[in-house]
């Protein structure tokens, strides 16, 4: 069991929390992530990929919240923590939990990752980075069946917008909460968080408003773009195939059945 301590700002800076963290990988909800991470670092073993938080929402979430590459503080051959976490060890990360916190955000709804979802010791993102960590991004959507919110957090994560934008999702853009963003630009996510979490409801007047206090696009729900997420599980198109069979993504939810999305 988590205790609320190992729920706080940089709280993964305690290698008994990492521990704990650990232990709850192969939980039913974020098994299927693993094994989306395993794959990525038998297919690139020169990169580091840290594993999905098990404290987020996983196979549940209806949030992403799409990062721009992973730091150094999520790296477990370092002093990290081997998490994409709001818990690391690092001032984007703690904005990040306050920004969550403020926003009154349930963490079930949530999961966090980056369009460049590897480390490789800088935090510099070649184009070429870009282009494949997209085309990985195009594993992970069809893993949410419950996802009907991506926020791009950062001018690089923007970059897959083309993607997910066809597939019908709202779709929210940030500035990036790190401490580089936020000494350049007046405000950052925890400073006018948009209420994505209240009663399951958006707040309208506070949509015109981003998570960083910045222009917002917003794009309205489509049927048509979870028969493509539906079509991309029929052939196949999973980051889930070295698993065992029991760790395959569930099936349909009602909410995509009906062609309904809400927020």
């Amino acid at each position: 069991m988590i205790g609320e301590a190992s729920d706080c700002a940089r709280s993964l800076r305690s290698r008994e929390a990492v521990a704990l963290r650990k232990a709850m990988l192969r939980d039913p909800h974020i098994v299927r992530f693993t094994c989306f991470v395993a794959k990525l670092e038998k297919a690139h073993p020169d990169w580091e990929f840290p594993n999905f938080d098990p404290l987020d929402g996983g196979a549940n979430a209806d949030m992403l919240f799409l990062f721009e590459k992973p730091g150094r503080m999520t790296s477990a051959g370092g002093k990290g923590s081997g998490f994409i976490s709001r818990n690391n060890d690092d001032p984007t990360a703690k904005a990040t939990f306050d920004f969550m916190r403020e926003a009154n955000l349930c963490r079930g709804r949530t999961i966090i990752w980056n369009v460049v979802p590897g480390w490789n010791g800088t935090r510099k993102i070649t184009k070429a980075e870009l282009s494949a960590g997209v085309d990985a991004l195009r594993g992970l959507l069809p893993m949410l069946p419950k996802l009907r919110t991506v926020i791009l957090v950062g001018k690089k994560a923007q970059r897959a917008k083309p993607l997910v934008e066809p597939l019908g999702f709202r779709i929210f853009v940030s500035a990036h909460p790190s401490p580089l963003v936020r000494a350049s630009q007046y405000g950052y996510m925890a400073q006018d968080p948009i209420n994505l979490g209240t009663g399951g409801t958006l707040d309208r007047r506070s949509a015109t408003k981003t998570l960083a206090s910045n222009p917002i696009s917003r794009y309205p729900p489509t049927r048509r773009g979870w028969r493509s997420l539906r079509r991309a599980r029929r052939t196949g198109f999973q980051a889930t195939s070295i698993c065992s069979s029991n760790t395959a993504p569930s099936s349909t939810s009602s909410m995509e059945a009906s062609g309904r999305l809400r927020i």
